[in-house]
C-alpha cells in the first residue's frame, strides 16, 4: 500500500499528526507534507484540522473506507503466502466476551496447543457489541459471540450453543423453594421442557443485573417480559461472570450459562430452568468475507464444534 494511504492511516488512529509522526518514526513537518501531498493530488481534504482530535472530512471517511479495505486485501494476500511457504507455524488472533474466553476457549485451545505447538495465539477480550470491531479493523482473524452480524460483510458458523439458567443461592430462597430446581451437577447438558418454578415466583428475589451495554441485558428482559415479571433489581455488572461470582457469594441470583452452572460443586445454589426460546443461545464464529482463512483457523473451528457437540449429548 502506498505510504501516504498508511499515514492517512495512522494520523486517523492517532487523532493527531503528532503522535501519528511519532509512531511512524517521521517528523511531524514530513507526516504533514505527505499527507497535504496527497490530498492536493486527489483534490480533497481528508482531515478537519480545525477540530483536536482530528475527524475526517466526509471525503475523508471515503478514502479511509477504501485504505482499511485495502490493509484487509494485503492482510489476507501475507496469511496465504505465509500459509504455503509454512507448514506448522503462523500466528492466529481471536477475539470474544468474557464468557466464552472463560467457558468455552480454554479446552479448546489446549487441544489446539497440543497439535499445532508452533502457532503464536492472541486473544482478545471484549463486549459483545465492540468484538466485531476488532474483525471490522483487521486486529483479529475470527469473534465470537451470540449477536447479531452484517451478513453482507460477515460469514456466521454456528459453533456452540448453551442456555440460561436461573442461578439462586439456597439461603435467598424460600423455605418451599430450597428443595426445588437443580443442583450444579444436576443441570442437564440441553435445554429440557420440564415443568419448573415460575419465573414469577422467583423475580421477587433479589437479582444482579447486566449493563445495558451487555447483550445478555437485552436477552432477560425478554425472558421476564415474557413470563410477565421484572427482576428485583439490587445492583448492576457489567459481564455475567461478574454476576455470578456475586451470586457465589450469596449476595443475589442472576441467570446463568448451564455451562457455569454444572462447575458447581457445592449444595448451597438452586438452578431453575426457563421455559422460555430466548434461554437457547447460540454463538457464531464471524470471519469477513471474502478474507483468507487460514488452515489454523479451520482447525480451531473443528476443535469448537466438537466441544459444543459433546455439550449437547
Amino acid at each position: 500500500m502506498q505510504n501516504e494511504l498508511n499515514y492517512i492511516y495512522e494520523v486517523w488512529q492517532c487523532g493527531s499528526f503528532s503522535q501519528a509522526a511519532e509512531k511512524l518514526f517521521l517528523s511531524q513537518p514530513a507526516l504533514s507534507l505527505a499527507v497535504k501531498r496527497y490530498e492536493e493530488k486527489t483534490d480533497v481534504q481528508i482531515f478537519d484540522r480545525s477540530q483536536q482530535p482530528l475527524r475526517l472530512t466526509p471525503a475523508g471517511e471515503v478514502v479511509l473506507r477504501h485504505i482499511r479495505n485495502l490493509r484487509l486485501e494485503e492482510k489476507s494476500l501475507q496469511d496465504e503466502l505465509h500459509d504455503l511457504q509454512t507448514l506448522d507455524c503462523g500466528a492466529l488472533r481471536l477475539a470474544a466476551t468474557q464468557f466464552f474466553n472463560c467457558y468455552v476457549l480454554p479446552g479448546v485451545l489446549r487441544q489446539f496447543r497440543l497439535q499445532y505447538p508452533k502457532v503464536d495465539l492472541t486473544v482478545y477480550e471484549q463486549p459483545a457489541n465492540m468484538v466485531d470491531q476488532l474483525l471490522d479493523d483487521g486486529t483479529a482473524d475470527a469473534c465470537f459471540h451470540t449477536g447479531a452480524y452484517d451478513a453482507k460483510h460477515y460469514t456466521g458458523k454456528q459453533v456452540f450453543s448453551d442456555y440460561l439458567v436461573f442461578a439462586a443461592p439456597c439461603e435467598l430462597l424460600p423455605a418451599g423453594l430450597q428443595s426445588q430446581g437443580w443442583q450444579g451437577r444436576e443441570v442437564p447438558n440441553c435445554q429440557r421442557d420440564e415443568a419448573g418454578v415460575p419465573l414469577a415466583e422467583l423475580a421477587a428475589l433479589p437479582y444482579i443485573s447486566l449493563t445495558p451495554s451487555n447483550q445478555l441485558r437485552e436477552r432477560t428482559e425478554a425472558i421476564f417480559h415474557d413470563n410477565g415479571c421484572e427482576p428485583h433489581t439490587i445492583f448492576t455488572a457489567g459481564q455475567v461472570v461478574t454476576a455470578w461470582h456475586m451470586v457465589k457469594q450469596g449476595i443475589g441470583c442472576t441467570l446463568v450459562s448451564d455451562c457455569m452452572a454444572r462447575e458447581y460443586a457445592a449444595d448451597d445454589m438452586r438452578f431453575f430452568p426457563l421455559l422460555n426460546p430466548a434461554a437457547q443461545r447460540t454463538f457464531y464464529a464471524i470471519t469477513r468475507k471474502g478474507a483468507y482463512q487460514s488452515r489454523f483457523l479451520h482447525a480451531l473451528l473443528q476443535f469448537i464444534l466438537s466441544i459444543g457437540e459433546k455439550t449437547t449429548r
